[in-house]
């Protein structure tokens, strides 16, 4: 029936310890080996996306900053990117700075934070649990060299509820900015228009696929648009509201408990 599998990845596929249920990647190559092409859209950078999507032995086409960035997976190669204006980059970081919100501009050579920031331990652990996929690390101690970067992607790391809403509906209503949730504490600032949608489009004309030969699953806000664009859309257990609107249906079980692998073991059971 499904000729193209699209998953999120953190709290979709991966538990809330970042890690792959052997259940769920089970379930994951069962799917594939009856000829099910599987894909990725995260939040994540290419870094950082990419030995998951390789253990769950998907296709070379994945979706990078939450459909900002199509890489080829076993090159590394660009394959469309979407950049965020200069000036609008600029806005982002001056909002960040004036609230004392932890952040971090996303480009191509890797991640880059200013040096007050303490965040950093975040990724040196990416480098040491998986020196295979090494992201690159700068410390900026000049606004104005963050400012000047080409950039795909802001993240705000914000631990106040309050406050993280605030700063998505201000920064929503910048016409050259797409803000989104992608966690309970991030907030994704991108070039406006970038949405997963986007790289659904791209996935259906380079898979040969029509949107009901699709199966796609996600947790947070960020995969509301993806969601809501396919009949065969799965939101978490432990999803947000907005993913679970979104979807056509939502799982029995959340990501720590596998969710995705019982959907997949019960289809029938869903779809009737």
């Amino acid at each position: 029936m499904f000729k193209l599998a699209i998953f999120d990845l953190d709290n979709t596929v991966l538990n809330q310890d970042k890690r792959l249920p052997k259940k769920t990647l089970q379930s994951i190559r069962k799917l594939k080996a009856q000829g099910v092409k599987i894909t990725i859209a995260t939040g994540r950078n290419f870094e950082m996306a990419k030995p998951f999507a390789l253990e769950l032995g998907a296709e070379n086409l994945i979706a990078c900053n939450n459909g900002g960035l199509l890489h080829d997976l076993k090159t590394g190669e660009i394959l469309k990117e979407k950049l965020i204006e200069p000036d609008a980059l600029i806005d982002a970081i001056d909002v960040a700075e004036k609230h004392a919100i932890t952040y971090v501009i996303y480009t191509a050579s890797g991640v880059h934070l200013p040096a007050h920031q303490t965040r950093f331990d975040v990724y040196h652990e990416w480098n040491r649990m998986f020196p295979e996929s090494p992201l690159e690390i700068s410390e900026v101690t000049d606004t104005n060299q963050l400012k000047a970067l080409k950039a795909y992607k802001v993240l705000y790391v914000i631990d106040e509820p309050q406050l993280l809403d605030k700063m998505r509906d201000q920064l929503a209503k910048h016409p050259a900015l797409s803000v989104t949730k992608s966690s309970d504490t991030y907030l994704d600032i991108m070039p406006v228009g970038t949405d997963k949608k986007n790289a659904l489009e791209y996935f259906l004309a380079t898979f040969n696929v029509k949107e009901n030969e699709v199966i796609a699953f996600g947790d947070n806000d960020n995969d509301a648009e993806l969601l809501n664009a396919i009949p065969f859309s799965f939101a978490m257990q432990n999803g947000t509201i907005n993913a679970k609107e979104a979807a056509s249906y939502i799982t029995r079980l959340d990501a720590n408990h596998a969710g995705v692998a019982e959907v997949l073991e019960n289809l029938n059971s869903y779809l009737g």
